[in-house]
């Protein structure tokens, strides 16, 4: 039986819950981007578009990840309390917003390319304008169908509309088709999911504007934007550095976003992990510390070792997979694997549970100057490579910072919240085989 009818029969059964299905959204997400992109690269539509490519993407991120972050944690916030005609009313407000987006995107085009990748010319970007239009507001698809508990529709959605992504991207440089097909292939299939969001909400909301809801849910929305920006700016930083140092070069750009990859996975489960332990955190801090610990070790024996694994491998798996353009890629995902030693030590639950989210914002906020300034010294030296070590360094020092934070304003000793054997054991067993398989 194949993995696809596994997943579609589960979805009926109370094995499988909404949230799991969710996350299987999510999961599939990350998949897609993956075979898209070894697709691509074996493809014959070359390492320079594949670099447009990435542009473009970079250019949606660094427009839509807080505002699109930050309009659906408040939305999932306020579903419970809000009223029937709450759904519509952001469903229509986020199509505007979105308009509106597009609209300053296209408008400005020149002084946005040139600002955030320091190329002359993006092609295509016209009709990706239009994709992130009408792909603006179906984040609320997977959200609403989550909040309803409709698991059997949102399994079957995700299957559909993930599917029809890679088919859509994927056919055209398969059948060596105009590249140009790519990105209609984009806006039809968020024209079909736009065309499903709208009979979503047909069939679940009240056709009426809700001004006060819209207001609340906006103010709503900031702090989680601020959070989620805050968060993206290393990614946007990482990204608009390789345009600084290497200005209109875009196989750079394609070679080092192939590269610049976290661990599979490692950045959902442990986003998860954080979020399901605040409020056991908060419950009963002593034993809460104690748990956390236990989870916290089990993490490590799957992930870091995964790590170890991958490092291993990683040049011969770029090569492989990629192809021998990619070669350098490796090299730099060798880096970001080293990333996991500061992904697996899960504060952020501890820090909201001490009351200290205080201190969020200014350490987000150092951590983007380290990260810049690390980068800016090391890529004399290292190249593009120094670029990836700027974001090892800095998540390093936002880790450290925290750290400090839970001795010193409740003193909370590291000891208390993680493994420090198990922890410190893998750590340099990590560093050990990275200096093994990259220093010759």
């Amino acid at each position: 039986m194949s993995f696809l009818k596994k997943i579609l029969l589960l979805s009926g059964k109370k094995l499988w819950t909404t949230h799991k299905a969710f996350h299987f959204f999510a999961i599939s997400r990350q998949l897609g981007t993956l075979f898209i992109s070894i697709v691509l690269s074996n493809s014959n539509v070359g390492l320079s578009f594949i670099g447009n490519y990435e542009i473009l993407l970079f250019i949606g991120f660094s427009f839509t990840l807080f505002l699109n972050q930050g309009f659906l944690d408040a939305f999932n916030l306020l579903y419970k309390e809000a009223n029937d005609r709450f759904p519509f009313s952001i469903y229509l407000f986020s199509l505007l917003i979105g308009f509106l987006l597009a609209g300053i995107l296209i408008g400005f085009e020149t002084s946005i390319v040139r600002f955030l990748t320091s190329s002359s010319k993006v092609e295509f970007y016209s009709l990706y304008c239009i994709h992130l239009f009408l792909d603006f507001n179906t984040w609320i698809a997977p959200i609403f169908l989550l909040r309803k508990g409709y698991k059997k529709v949102l399994t079957y959605y995700t299957v559909l509309a993930n599917g029809l992504w890679i088919i859509l991207v994927s056919l055209p440089p398969v059948l060596n088709l105009d590249l140009r097909f790519i990105f209609i292939g984009l806006i039809i299939h968020s024209l079909l999911k736009q065309i499903f969001l709208f009979i979503l909400i047909f069939k679940s909301s009240i056709f009426s504007i809700d001004w006060n809801w819209i207001l609340i849910w906006l103010k709503k929305s900031l702090p989680f934007m601020g959070y989620a920006l805050l968060g993206g700016l290393h990614l946007i930083a990482d990204n608009w550095m390789v345009g600084y140092y290497f200005p209109n070069n875009k196989e750079m750009f394609a070679i080092f976003r192939y590269g610049a990859k976290e661990l599979p996975l490692s950045v959902i489960i442990t986003s998860a992990f954080a979020t399901a332990n605040v409020h056991v955190l908060q419950k009963n801090s002593l034993s809460g510390l104690l748990e956390f610990k236990r989870k916290t070790k089990q993490l490590s024996h799957v992930f870091f070792l995964f790590a170890i694994f991958s490092l291993i491998f990683a040049k011969k798996i770029f090569s492989v997979i990629y192809g021998d353009a990619f070669e350098l890629s490796g090299y730099i995902f060798g880096v970001y694997l080293l990333v996991i030693i500061s992904r697996l030590l899960v504060l952020k639950p501890i820090i909201m549970a001490q009351n200290l989210n205080h201190w969020l914002i200014p350490i987000a906020i150092t951590e983007l100057i380290v990260n810049i300034v690390v980068s800016y010294l090391l890529v004399p030296v290292l190249g593009i490579i120094g670029i990836a070590w700027g974001t090892v360094i800095a998540y390093s020092y936002e880790k450290i910072f925290m750290v400090i934070i839970l001795e010193l304003k409740s003193k909370v000793s590291i000891g208390q919240y993680l493994p420090l054997p198990i922890f410190t054991f893998y750590t340099a067993l990590l560093t050990i085989c990275y200096w093994l398989v990259f220093s010759n």
